[in-house]
């Protein structure tokens, strides 16, 4: 049983990419094959929904899409060592119950703290070597389930008064 916001929300993702070297997303993902089945995604049995999303080290170049905040079953979310670039969209708060986002080692730009504050199942947080700027906020502090965080060669500026109850590894 196919869930439309969830296929339209991966070919959304899929729409802007503009670099596709192996050609695993653009031939993979596609609408004659269910997309629980399509090359790192990982559905729900009982639900048919995105729980899992990892399209890491496929060297894609694209941008994130709004609609990828439709995702609301997503727990895991990897697309590590890629060619992402751009902000991150604001709907990404809609995403409750991401437990473990990896976007390390891409070309995200902007601001990171706004979409942050609605996350708080997050336990894995990395968001090392990418190109975000401004202030690190107190609201990260909130995210109490946090056990691993990484800002690492970020443009990023502000420290905390008192370091977030991160029970293992905190990194800047």
């Amino acid at each position: 049983m196919a869930i439309p916001n969830d296929e339209s929300s991966l070919l959304a993702l899929k729409s802007p990419i503009s670099d596709d070297p192996n050609k695993i997303i653009a031939t993979n993902w596609s609408t004659s094959n269910p997309f629980c089945s399509w090359i790192g995604v990982i559905c729900s049995k009982r639900h048919h929904r995105i729980t899992s999303l990892s399209i890491s080290n496929m060297n894609l170049q694209a941008t994130i899409p709004p609609q990828l905040g439709n995702l609301s079953f997503l727990i895991f979310f990897d697309i590590n060592k890629n060619r992402f670039h751009g902000g991150l969209p604001n709907e990404l708060a809609n995403l409750r119950r991401l437990k473990s986002i990896n976007l390390g080692n891409n070309n995200f730009t902007g601001s990171i703290s706004s979409f942050l504050t609605s996350l708080l199942n997050l336990q894995t947080l990395d968001l090392s070597n990418n190109e975000f700027s401004g202030a690190i906020t107190a609201s990260v502090a909130r995210i109490s389930d946090l056990q691993y965080l990484s800002f690492t060669w970020n443009l990023l500026e502000g420290i905390f008064r008192k370091k977030p109850a991160i029970s293992a590894v905190f990194r800047f």
